[in-house]
């Protein structure tokens, strides 16, 4: 009787585990890699308005790093979940594309990941 009642609990759960899993291309939340980056930012307390924003762009999380007043027309970096840089935004030039794709017409923002 009680293994019945287990398996009433396990395989229900087992098939949530299966279906909700992140795929390599669909990663859930941010790897230890971008919190380093942020730790990086948040050793320059100078730089006053920094925030770092997830994005859904092309089918994939992305996080947009604006220094804020760090740099003057510094911009902002736009990483991959894996810290591979695929873009850069603002800058000197006004720069707005990201892989040929003007960015904030199709990224669909998800939430700010940390803020100064």
């Amino acid at each position: 009787m009680k293994n019945l009642k287990l398996s009433q609990f396990l395989i229900p759960g087992l098939m949530i585990l299966i279906f909700t899993e992140c795929s390599k291309d669909d990663f859930c939340g941010p790897s230890p890699c971008i919190y380093n980056e942020i730790e990086i930012i948040e050793m320059h307390p100078q730089c006053d308005n920094s925030q770092v924003a997830e994005y859904k762009f092309q089918g994939k999380s992305v996080f947009v790093f604006d220094l804020g007043n760090c740099v003057d027309d510094g911009g902002s970096k736009v990483l991959d979940i894996y810290c591979n840089e695929i873009g850069f935004l603002g800058g000197f030039v006004g720069n707005q594309d990201v892989n040929g794709v003007e960015f904030y017409k199709k990224a669909k923002f998800i939430r700010t990941l940390w803020k100064n």
